[in-house]
């Protein structure tokens, strides 16, 4: 794939990726490594740990067309080569978390997707990408939701409504055309640089 023509988003916005029970069976083996490859990259790349997750479901029985989504992933990484986290050390402590969830949004098998990117220090970015069932979401609500309160009450944390606008969680829900994954890697406050 040294010759290939970058693309500019890792994924389509209106992705149709799904079990795909006609298409032409391809190599597990060679799949799944490509997969691990890029599972191992996300902890510097976020803005490709959306696609890989979703391309990582189909790894028990991988069809060309999940192969060419990973091979679309690689394109892009090829024309984003200079793109990634900095993890620079020295400063005061200060931890701001954004978190967006697509409740049911995954036409596999309508799970929620929720993504929650994390700074520390202005500086780390930590990220998460799940599928949880709604048993998990629900199960001990009432504590969880005590918890945040008292924290709030007790100023350990502030609660800030972000505009979705600005929300990099997004990141991690969703798929973007060329022009919104350029706004949110740029503003993702020096967390994700050209370097």
């Amino acid at each position: 794939m040294e010759d290939c023509t970058p693309y500019d988003t890792p994924i389509p916005v209106n992705h149709k990726l799904h079990s795909d029970s006609e298409g032409k069976d391809m190599d597990c083996r060679l799949y799944r490594a490509m997969i691990g490859s890029l599972m191992y990259l996300t902890a510097s790349r976020p803005d490709i740990m959306f696609t890989v997750c979703i391309c990582s479901k189909f790894q028990a029985k991988p069809k060309e067309s999940h192969l060419i989504a990973v091979k679309r992933i690689f394109r892009y990484l090829k024309g984003k080569q200079r793109l990634g986290l900095w993890y620079p050390h020295g400063s005061n402590f200060d931890f701001n978390a954004y978190t967006d969830s697509d409740f049911g949004g995954c036409c596999l098998d309508r799970k929620s997707t929720t993504g929650t990117p994390m700074f520390i220090d202005n500086n780390a970015t930590m990220s998460i990408t799940n599928n949880p069932v709604k048993h998990s979401k629900t199960k001990h609500i009432e504590i969880r939701y005590h918890f945040i309160r008292d924290c709030a009450e007790k100023r350990l944390i502030e609660l800030v409504k972000v505009h979705t606008e600005d929300n990099f969680a997004d990141l991690f829900t969703k798929a973007f055309d060329r022009t919104r994954l350029r706004f949110v890697i740029d503003n993702m406050c020096d967390e994700l640089i050209e370097h």
